[in-house]
């Protein structure tokens, strides 16, 4: 019998795989971006015979590529009144693994005026100094800043009662289709009253020496009363105040203060001082005016009435609509025609008409 080694045969009697590969640790951040991990092969096996035998592989490297990420937090909501203007305290993340630019943005559900600005102090508040994001920002990887994505509530009382929510946006420029976003809730308190204003004038149309008739109706809704209610109301320009014109549901007033309506000749304007006005009333004013001469065709005469009054919070305030009177001009012309005859003797009579026309593109 024969005995011993033959080659090729009962080589490997056990054999141990380690490949040995750099990985994050549980709790630290993504690797970085560039981060190159080598990777080597061993191993180790026994004979038959009882001897032990390593093999190494050739070493391979991989290199980390960069991958995207974006964190925005957290959403918020407040309660704000006509006229605020409202932050809303963010942090944006760099949640890749490599420094990266972010784009932000922010829009309101509503249409109102919103920009994001830098808290550069991280406090929450708007600071004078703090400069609004125009642009991409640019953040390393696991690095944060605070923003402040601002909105400015229209100053009118008719938006009392409403809400709004702003959406704000960050997006990774390299790679887009990585991004965050939260929606912010802004809730405008309601003082249970809202005043609305409705504006008339009686013609579209006008030249110099017409008589112009403004009206304001008024209406107070909800559960409570409006607050020492003052409407007023602008002289146009290019008019002039007709004296005594002043009503109220009809009624004449006089132009001076006291009973309920006057006219202010510094100020060019009217006042009424209708008094606390309970919820579910309504009511009109007006008055008249002239208009000027000097005026050229096609020149607007607007005009806008506006009020303000008390509420449980403070005073809020509201506009009408605008009404707009265009002016035309007559442009006359005249036109000569000969009847005859064309050739005339001394003393004998000759014929004309004359016809008066109006060159303008519409009658005053």
């Amino acid at each position: 019998m024969r005995t011993g080694f033959r080659p090729g045969r009962g080589l490997l009697g056990a054999v141990a795989v380690l490949l040995c590969v750099g990985l994050p640790l549980e709790g630290q951040g993504p690797t970085p971006a560039g981060t190159q991990i080598s990777n080597v092969a061993q191993a180790i096996y026994v004979a038959p015979n009882g001897h032990t035998f390593t093999a190494v592989s050739n070493v391979l490297v991989v290199t980390v590529a960069q991958m995207a990420g974006v964190d925005l937090a957290p959403p918020r909501t407040t309660t704000a009144n006509p006229g605020d203007r409202v932050a809303f305290a963010h942090t944006v993340t760099n949640v890749g693994n490599g420094t990266d630019s972010v784009r932000l943005s922010a829009t309101s559900a509503a249409g109102w005026p919103t920009l994001i600005y830098r808290d550069l102090n991280g406090d929450g508040v708007l600071d004078a100094g703090e400069p609004e994001i125009q642009g991409p920002v640019t953040l390393s990887a696991g690095a944060a800043m605070a923003l402040l994505a601002v909105v400015d509530v229209p100053s009118s009382a008719t938006v009392r009662g409403t809400a709004d929510s702003v959406t704000v946006v960050a997006v990774c420029e390299f790679d887009g289709s990585r991004s965050d976003a939260v929606v912010d809730v802004l809730q405008i308190q309601d003082v249970g009253v809202l005043v609305t204003l409705a504006k008339l004038v009686d013609r579209t149309t006008a030249t110099a020496g017409d008589v112009l008739t403004y009206a304001v109706s008024y209406t107070a809704a909800g559960i409570n009363p409006a607050d020492s209610l003052v409407i007023g109301d602008p002289i146009p320009l290019g008019t002039s105040y007709v004296a005594g014109s002043l009503r109220w549901n009809g009624a004449p007033l006089t132009d001076a203060a006291g009973d309920g309506g006057e006219f202010d000749p510094a100020g060019n304007r009217v006042r009424y001082a209708l008094g606390d006005v309970p919820s579910g009333t309504s009511g009109t004013v007006g008055f008249q005016v002239r208009v000027d001469g000097g005026l050229g065709p096609a020149t607007p005469v607007g005009n806008t009435a506006g009020a303000m009054y008390g509420t449980v919070v403070g005073t809020d305030s509201v506009v009408s609509n605008a009404v707009v009177t265009t002016i035309v001009l007559a442009q006359l012309g005249l036109e000569k025609t000969l009847i005859g005859p064309t050739l005339a003797r001394i003393g004998e009579q000759v014929s004309y008409t004359l016809v008066s026309v109006n060159r303008s593109s519409t009658t005053p």
